[in-house]
């Protein structure tokens, strides 16, 4: 993957700048039902309650960090399996490193 995906909170303005807030927090639950569905083909029962787009719409941000925890958790296990498997990169020297799916099959 040569990007990021759109997933986080915080970023969700930079994301799409000319959407309404509203707008951009049912793109972000979007993304997220995506992810979570990539991530149930490895991990089984990693279902995240995530509310649904009109009621993300009309939560604020701070309200909808918890998900976005709960989502990182799970990419960080899926990484795990991956590395366990002998399917990651390392990036980086001797002192600090960080290890990446070599290749994610959507």
């Amino acid at each position: 993957m040569e990007h990021r995906l759109p997933y986080k909170v915080s970023r969700a303005r930079r994301y799409w700048p000319a959407l309404t807030a509203p707008e951009r927090r049912r793109r972000l639950v979007g993304m997220w039902r995506e992810i979570g569905a990539v991530l149930a083909r490895t991990i089984s029962r990693c279902d995240i309650p995530i509310p649904c787009e009109e009621a993300a719409a009309e939560l604020p941000g701070a309200a909808l960090k918890r998900y976005e925890d709960a989502l990182d958790a799970l990419i960080c296990a899926w990484v795990g399996i991956q590395y366990l498997a002998g399917r990651c990169d390392c990036y980086g020297d001797d002192t600090a490193a960080i290890w990446a799916p070599a290749t994610v099959s959507a």
